[in-house]
């Protein structure tokens, strides 16, 4: 979406001048969504409206070093395996 981080702007002052149930009401979409713009608003003002990045920060699946450098070794010494 082109203007989401004017859309969560106006959301917020719509909300700080009435209530949160009438911004949610106005805009379409929910209290618990107005209550954390306005959180991120005023924790970090408006860069806190920005969308943030959704990708996880480690992986679970991820092999420790050692083990990662054992099977590339391994793949050097038979690559056709």
């Amino acid at each position: 979406m082109k203007n989401c981080y004017d859309t969560r702007l106006k959301i917020v002052h719509y909300a700080l001048d009435s209530s949160v149930s009438k911004a949610a009401e106005e805009f379409g979409t929910t209290r618990k969504t107005v209550r954390k713009w306005i959180k991120r608003y005023l924790s970090e003002g408006t860069s806190g409206l920005v969308d943030r990045n959704r990708c996880p920060h480690w992986s679970s699946f991820k092999i420790d070093v050692q083990e990662e450098q054992r099977i590339l070794a391994t793949r050097c010494r038979q690559p056709y395996l």
